[in-house]
């Protein structure tokens, strides 16, 4: 209702201007870019009723729509396969601070991504790769990252298990990694790596985002600043791609090598690329 509306703006304007250093997260659960946007502070959306929540946050629902479907489409089309997520990001023009939504693959209330994905760790990782490496605040729920399972359709307290480990009793203890599975492990050090890596790469946190319409199920695009690009790259398709490099001139801004941050190898640019399929890249350039 109108009163609720007001509520949330009087609630969030108070608590920002009293901690202008805090953040506040909105579960702006619809599925539509545009609705989101209208609850993220200083909305031209809301703008046009005369209202303002506030909020710095919401919540990308659109994404992680898109997210649940892209993977298992192996086929490219005009909205099939991923892009989806091409077509989430075109909409970005609608929310004043693109850099302050978060974007999420799952959360306590959803599907487990794990599950959905039915461990397939290829999938895991181009989906991880996407909300690590595009533009917001990535969340990432407890589990994913050793490949933790739960069946929503068998309610809420399958989605949210204990952590295996840290009691007394626990048979495996996923904390430490000479205690985890083999497959708990290779979940575990890709994450590690990917995130680690992020937190070091301000590019990441606050670049522009420039990308480019996907062609036979492969994603490209850039985060740029002043001092650094990365180049991401997703195969969808399940099979090996190779693609010249020509259109993406103004992306590459005249590199011809790069380092691949996933494979720690040295990529030459400068002329074309190849990818394995189902499988992310993640590559600094250089000159």
């Amino acid at each position: 209702s109108y009163n609720e509306k007001e509520g949330i703006a009087t609630w969030t304007k108070a608590i920002m201007n009293e901690y202008p250093n805090f953040n506040i997260v909105g579960e702006v659960w619809l599925h539509n870019s545009a609705q989101i946007a209208y609850w993220q502070k200083d909305s031209p959306i809301g703008a046009i009723q005369d209202y303002n929540s506030h909020l710095p946050t919401v919540m990308d629902f659109t994404l992680h729509d898109a997210i649940g479907m892209m993977f298992f489409e192996e086929k490219s089309g005009w909205n099939q396969g991923i892009v989806k997520a091409y077509n989430n990001f075109v909409n970005d023009f609608l929310y004043p601070d693109i850099n302050n939504i978060l974007v999420f693959t799952e959360n306590h209330d959803t599907q487990r991504i794990n599950t959905l994905f039915k461990g397939n760790l290829s999938k895991y990782k181009l989906a991880t790769t996407l909300i690590a490496t595009t533009r917001g605040i990535p969340q990432i729920y407890y589990g994913s990252e050793i490949g933790m399972q739960g069946n929503k359709a068998k309610g809420d307290g399958d989605i949210r298990r204990d952590f295996p480990g840290g009691w007394a009793g626990d048979s495996n203890n996923a904390f430490k990694k000479e205690s985890r599975t083999k497959k708990q492990e290779a979940y575990h050090s890709f994450t590690k790596k990917l995130f680690s890596w992020r937190k070091k790469t301000p590019v990441i946190h606050t670049g522009k985002l420039l990308h480019y319409i996907p062609e036979n199920n492969v994603y490209v695009y850039f985060r740029i600043d002043n001092e650094q690009r990365v180049m991401v790259v997703l195969n969808n398709n399940p099979k090996p791609q190779s693609f010249s490099l020509d259109r993406f001139e103004e992306g590459l801004d005249g590199a011809k090598t790069g380092v691949e941050i996933l494979s720690e190898k040295n990529i030459d640019l400068s002329q074309s690329l190849s990818i394995a399929g189902k499988t992310p890249m993640i590559i600094e350039l250089t000159k």
